[in-house]
């Protein structure tokens, strides 16, 4: 068993899928608005196609992201797994999020590995590796074919992310021990403590899901010497918490927003003039109300949930001071796995994140 480098950076701002609150997911224009962004470390999702490409994409299926439905309606239920590279590049992976992505395609890990060479690290977290046999041997050698000698180097551009330790061992045995390792857990509470000796040698960082943290719990992870930066902390007062639990860093939506927060700095957020008052996933409603002075035109207003679904807001005015109290557009908007709910104005700039399902302990 190799060694460790202690990563991330302390401070650190990981950018979620590339610059996911601004840019469409896991695409090269969404690495490439991060970077611009400010983003030294990005993080992607790869899974394997039917044709035994390494690609970038998040989901099980293409239709949240793509335009599948409509160019390839036979094939809208199908698996990553069971698509070809030539068929995703039928694909538009842009335009869902907002038109002037529409081009945008999904990308093989070469292609983004090559798009954020020498600008930022990638921090890969391999989906479902149990559907994929052999994906760990095949990822090691990719990374050596495209990275070369630079991936035992001193600044390494990838380190990667597991939910699965047995493959993260894999992954040790198989790689230089200047790439960092990291274990996630997903929708569930944090590792035990008494689980992170037989880990401590080996792994650099762990990510657990953010809202599930406690007081102490990352100063006993620490006592092992393993760096924690929970997922996926985008409203300033989630951060906040997580800076006062001791996090290393943080994975989220919205780097220009994250980032001076995570400095020690003020907020950049506007909340002004209509801010998020309350977000209520059991009813699936959330409230807005105008804190200004004069009247707000909500007409080309959205906001975006976790899963950057976009609604946008009725044609009407909101009087200063004025609540509004919103449906859903569809179930599970809110109840999703996600927390937060990002409001943007006509222009598409983020004037509000909320956190509705933020413990503080």
């Amino acid at each position: 068993m190799g060694g460790k480098v202690e990563w991330p950076p302390v401070g650190s701002c990981v950018a979620h899928r590339g610059a996911a609150g601004t840019a469409p997911e896991n695409t090269v224009v969404g690495a490439a608005t991060a970077i611009r962004q400010g983003a030294t470390i990005i993080e992607i999702d790869v899974q394997r196609t039917a044709d035994g490409e390494l690609i970038v994409f998040h989901d099980s299926r293409l239709g949240r992201t793509t335009d599948i439905a409509d160019v390839l309606p036979d094939r809208a239920r199908r698996m990553i797994g069971e698509m070809t590279v030539p068929e995703l590049r039928k694909l538009d992976a842009g335009g869902w999020f907002d038109e002037r992505y529409r081009g945008a395609s999904v990308p093989t890990l070469a292609e983004m590995l090559d798009a954020v060479s020498g600008k930022a690290t990638l921090f890969i977290e391999l989906k479902w590796p149990e559907r994929y046999p052999g994906i760990i041997g095949q990822l090691v050698e990719e990374l050596r074919r495209c990275v070369g000698d630079a991936l035992s180097g001193p600044d390494t551009p990838v380190a990667i992310q597991l939910v699965e330790t047995d493959l993260l061992r894999e992954l040790r045995d198989g790689l230089p021990e200047q790439v960092p390792l990291c274990l996630m857990t997903g929708l569930v509470p944090p590792l035990p403590v008494e689980e992170f000796p037989r880990l401590a040698d080996w792994i650099s960082g762990y990510v657990p899901l953010g809202r599930e943290l406690e007081p102490g719990y990352i100063d006993r992870v620490h006592e092992y010497g393993v760096r924690v930066c929970p997922w996926t902390i985008d409203a300033p007062e989630a951060v906040d918490a997580m800076l006062r639990l001791g996090a290393d860093g943080v994975i989220t939506n919205y780097l220009p927003e994250v980032i001076p927060v995570m400095r020690g700095e003020a907020s950049p957020l506007p909340r002004r003039p209509v801010r998020i008052e309350a977000a209520d996933p059991g009813s699936e409603t959330f409230v807005l109300r105008n804190v200004g002075d004069a009247p707000v035109a909500l007409s080309g207003w959205s906001v975006r949930n976790q899963l950057m679904v976009r609604q946008f807001l009725p044609d009407r005015t909101l009087a200063p001071g004025e609540p509004l109290a919103l449906p859903s557009a569809s179930a599970n908007y809110l109840d999703n796995y996600g927390e937060n709910l990002a409001l943007h104005d006509p222009a598409d700039g983020v004037v509000d994140l909320h956190a509705y399902r933020l413990r503080t302990g």
